[in-house]
């Protein structure tokens, strides 16, 4: 679950995809996307994930940066 600090009820379920151990996540959703539309400049993240077998549960924080990949 993703979503921006203090927007209070709306985070998403999103996968994240990381490139190594220590990079950053990256989260693709289109710009219909409403928690997309809310962010207009860089914001703290709050996200939580919990693997598939339940051996990692856990609550990270961040911030958010909107890129934009146009074709």
């Amino acid at each position: 679950m993703l979503g921006v600090e203090g927007e209070n009820g709306h985070c998403r379920p999103m996968t994240a995809l990381a490139e190594d151990d220590r990079s950053p996540l990256w989260f693709f959703t289109s710009r219909e996307n409403e928690l997309v539309r809310r962010l207009q400049r860089p914001a703290r993240a709050v996200a939580a994930f919990a693997a598939k077998d339940h051996s990692v549960f856990a609550s990270i924080e961040g911030e958010l940066h909107l890129i934009s990949i146009r074709p």
